[in-house]
């Protein structure tokens, strides 16, 4: 069996890595389009613009230094432009040499995440307001902060979030949607305008098309669009993705996890877990996480980066 997974990061690399271990048989392209993989978006206002950790730790890594030891077809800088479920292909783009082709798949893994939608947005012209969404605008992040300024807010759409930190600017982001080409593609889910990925909330399959599974941000299911999610979608992908090789029932289930580590001063954090029905689901024993702690701070800032590069994308979280 070939399964394409479109999305060489966090979802995508760690179902890859999983399914390489587990799903032997399976021949597994990655296809990325960006050359380097970063620490979840989380990483970038926390740790690079409150000067936490610095920049080579958490964004310069490729795809393919970290599947180096797995037998993984990665290929970054290919951008799918569009999909055929019903021929079961996939159109992608060769960057580097503007190339298109098509690659044919028996299972396709979708963890696109999601896009910025950047509207005109009030006052965001001014200085000290910014959207951040790639390295350069962290760059510019800091050079406020070492400029002068004081107070942040600092706003997650995808976990509903916001808080306030010390310094004198505004961190806004903007609205997300599916990638365009998922949007017009017949996996879209229309009751969302997004475009989302249709999904299964437990399994995780499409349900007009068993042959196509998808995790992380891409995916439209009612919880928050985290990495932790993603973290917990990865096993169950991989065990229908099995199930469906053998010709058996997907039996696996997603019970809706997700996790909001939340920052609330400089060296405090509280790490809020619940399922889909908004249960606490909390998985660091007898300590109270919903608490803002000094303890859980040293989870985000030493735990969770260690957690991400070493054992989620490699398959074994």
């Amino acid at each position: 069996m070939k399964v394409v997974v479109v999305g060489g990061v966090a979802g995508g690399m760690s179902f890859a890595a999983r399914a390489r271990r587990l799903a032997e048989d399976a021949e597994i392209v990655v296809l990325e389009r960006d050359p380097y993989v970063s620490y979840a978006n989380c990483g970038l206002p926390y740790h690079l613009g409150g000067e936490i950790a610095d920049r080579d730790a958490l964004l310069l890594h490729t795809p393919q230094s970290l599947a180096a030891s797995l037998a993984l077809d990665v290929r970054t800088g290919h951008e799918v432009l569009a999909i055929d479920p019903a021929g079961r292909t996939v159109t992608v783009r060769e960057r580097a040499t503007g190339r298109d082709y098509h690659e044919a798949y028996d299972a396709l893994v979708l963890s696109t995440g999601a896009a910025p939608v950047i509207p005109p947005i009030p006052g965001a012209g001014l200085p000290a307001v910014r959207v951040l969404r790639t390295v350069p605008d962290v760059d510019v992040l800091r050079e406020l902060v070492d400029g002068g300024a004081r107070r942040a807010v600092i706003a997650d759409t995808k976990a509903g979030t916001k808080e306030t930190i010390d310094y004198d600017l505004l961190h806004a982001v903007p609205p997300q949607s599916a990638p365009d080409w998922v949007k017009d593609s017949p996996l879209a889910d229309p009751a969302v305008p997004a475009g989302y990925i249709k999904a299964d909330k437990h399994t995780l399959v499409h349900p007009g098309w068993p042959n196509v599974f998808t995790l992380g941000d891409a995916a439209n299911l009612p919880t928050s669009k985290t990495g932790a999610a993603a973290r917990k979608q990865s096993p169950v992908l991989v065990a229908n993705l099995i199930a469906a090789m053998g010709g058996r029932p997907a039996a696996a289930r997603y019970n809706g996890y997700t996790s909001c580590p939340l920052v609330t001063s400089r060296h405090r954090m509280l790490l809020a877990e619940f399922d889909y029905d908004l249960k606490p689901t909390p998985s660091i024993p007898l300590i109270n996480t919903m608490k803002p702690r000094y303890d859980m701070w040293l989870l985000k800032r030493y735990g969770l980066p260690a957690l991400y590069w070493h054992l989620m994308l490699r398959g074994r979280a």
